[in-house]
């Protein structure tokens, strides 16, 4: 239904039915329909895109005693305003909703506020870290030799060691150091393993970070090698680290460090 520009009426003129149903009736009945955009025309019972609030001094919302449940929609609930978002109700009125829920944040530092974004992490001290080094001996406990063979599955001499984190996330540092007097093939032949409720992981096979000494010619006959290795998002259990050999392998030493980091 189009809106008709109101009639300028004269004296004596004859009102008849076109003038009444144009004047009207067409026009309250485009007016039902009419845009809120400020202007005169034809469109939806809903805003016009666009429309401009810059003059709008309050808005008064009427209790819907219930929850919005479409994509978009703002309506009161009691004395709240809440937004659904597509998937969770966001209440504007609640601050510091547990976490999970949805809501506005105050800066803080307990478990439902939010954390200023140039806030720092300070590390307690470590809940617990293990140090050892390997005295490598003969078989017959001697410190006759200068290095100790292993089988494959054994664990090298004092480098097992356990950590018990307490947090629901933990960061754990491991640092060992290998020394081999059969060249550097033997640095290959052993692995990192992490033991948690008598599960075994492989953490790493191989000792990748390595330098070596005492050459002759093309062969090396003692060779050394490192490791950093960073276990992040550790659940609070109890952790056993150690050094396994993967193949028959001679060592000289070795040394294993494990280490909880909290934040």
């Amino acid at each position: 239904m189009a809106w008709t520009t109101p009639r300028t009426w004269a004296d004596d003129e004859i009102v008849t039915t076109a003038y009444m149903n144009a004047q009207i009736r067409d026009n309250f009945n485009a007016l039902t329909a009419h845009t809120h955009g400020g202007s005169a025309g034809d469109g939806s019972s809903t805003l016009a895109s666009g429309v401009s609030f810059t003059g709008l001094a309050t808005v008064t919302f009427a209790d819907q005693s219930g929850n919005p449940s479409t994509t978009g929609r703002l309506q009161r609930n009691g004395t709240t305003l809440v937004y659904y978002n597509g998937s969770a109700v966001v209440s504007l009125g609640t601050a510091d909703a547990s976490a999970g829920t949805a809501s506005l944040r105050t800066l803080g530092t307990g478990a439902t506020n939010a954390a200023a974004g140039n806030h720092n992490h300070t590390p307690t001290t470590p809940s617990t870290s293990a140090l050892t080094g390997s005295d490598v001996t003969s078989e017959s406990a001697s410190r006759t030799y200068y290095k100790k063979g292993y089988s494959a599955g054994n664990t090298i001499d004092g480098t097992s060691k356990t950590v018990t984190p307490t947090l629901t996330s933990n960061l754990v540092i491991i640092s060992c150091f290998v020394a081999s007097a059969d060249g550097e093939a033997a640095l290959g032949k052993v692995s990192i393993k992490e033991t948690v409720g008598g599960s075994e992981t492989n953490v790493q096979t191989g000792i990748t970070s390595r330098f070596q000494e005492r050459a002759s010619g093309s062969t090396i006959y003692c060779a050394y090698g490192a490791d950093y290795i960073e276990r992040s998002d550790r659940t609070a259990a109890t952790y056993t680290y150690h050094i396994e050999a993967d193949e028959a392998v001679n060592l000289s030493a070795a040394y294993l460090i494990a280490t909880v980091v909290q934040a």
